[in-house]
C-alpha cells in the first residue's frame, strides 16, 4: 500500500495529535505545523499528496500557489465559508475518522488521475 503524505496546517497542539492520529490510521504519513507560513517551508522541501490549510490563514493562497495539479488541497471550516477556488474539498472541524478516511480516498484518486492510472472525473453537467 502506498503512504499518502499529509501536511496539516493547525496551531493548537492538542488538535495537531487528533490529526496524526485520525490519519494515521490509514496509513498517512502526517506533517503538521503550526500555521501557513511554516507550511510553504514544508512545501519547499518535500511533495505532499493532500494538504490541510484553514483559508483564513493569510499565507493560505501563498500555499495553495506552490502547489502541483496532482496535489489535493482541503479547507479545515468550523462553519459554512466561501471556499477559494483552488480548494478540492473541505474537511470539516472538529475531525472525524470518516471523514478523514474519506478525505484520503478523494486524495489517492486525484493522484491515481494524474499519473493516468485512473479515468478523469466527470464534470456534474454530463
Amino acid at each position: 500500500m502506498t503512504l499518502l503524505h499529509v501536511l496539516a496546517v493547525e496551531a493548537e497542539p492538542d488538535d495537531r495529535n487528533a490529526i496524526e492520529a485520525a490519519f494515521g490510521r490509514f496509513g498517512c504519513k502526517v506533517v503538521t505545523v503550526r500555521n501557513a507560513k511554516a507550511a510553504l517551508t514544508a512545501v519547499a522541501i518535500r511533495q505532499f499528496d493532500l494538504i490541510c490549510l484553514d483559508p483564513r490563514d493569510r499565507w493560505s493562497d501563498d500555499v495553495l500557489a506552490r502547489l502541483g495539479a496532482d496535489q489535493y488541497a482541503v479547507a479545515w471550516f468550523t462553519g459554512p465559508r466561501e471556499l477559494a477556488p483552488r480548494f478540492d474539498g473541505v474537511l470539516a472541524r472538529p475531525l472525524i475518522p470518516i471523514a478523514a478516511a474519506v478525505t484520503v480516498a478523494m486524495a489517492k484518486m486525484a493522484a491515481l488521475r494524474s499519473q493516468g492510472l485512473a479515468p478523469k472525473q466527470e464534470s456534474a453537467a454530463a
